[in-house]
């Protein structure tokens, strides 16, 4: 088995760089708060709260999916079919993680972003 993120094409190894390297997501300091590969500020500051129930699961399909550097590559049918969300709507959600500054995305590499300082503030639907 190959690195995560690491795909054979022809027989070579392809690896998806992330598309925003300053924002690898790494794992939370302790703190005293516990452990959690998903940093807890997600919750306690507000970013779920911001967010639809499927723009969240969208979310938590992607921290799955992902490799190290937060990256991954599905496909939107692939997503759609994994996560149950409406195929026509799956790039509304994506769209939704991008202005909550969650997730980067350049065709056809997701990116789960390290949360920003500050949660940026609600938006009223779609741009």
């Amino acid at each position: 088995m190959g690195a995560p993120g690491a795909t054979k094409k022809r027989g070579l190894k392809h690896r998806h760089r992330p598309i925003r390297p300053e924002r690898i997501r790494r794992l939370p300091e302790l703190g005293g708060i516990g452990f959690s590969w998903t940093d807890r500020r997600l919750a306690r500051e507000g970013h779920l709260a911001r967010l639809s129930p499927e723009a969240a699961k969208l979310y938590l399909f992607l921290v799955t999916v992902a490799d190290r550097d937060g990256v991954s590559y599905y496909g939107e049918a692939k997503v759609a079919e994994l996560t149950g969300l409406d195929r026509g709507l799956v790039f509304e959600f994506l769209r939704e993680l991008i202005r909550a500054d969650l997730v980067a995305y350049r065709h056809p590499v997701y990116q789960v972003l390290s949360l920003p300082d500050r949660p940026p503030p609600i938006s009223p639907g779609p741009p």
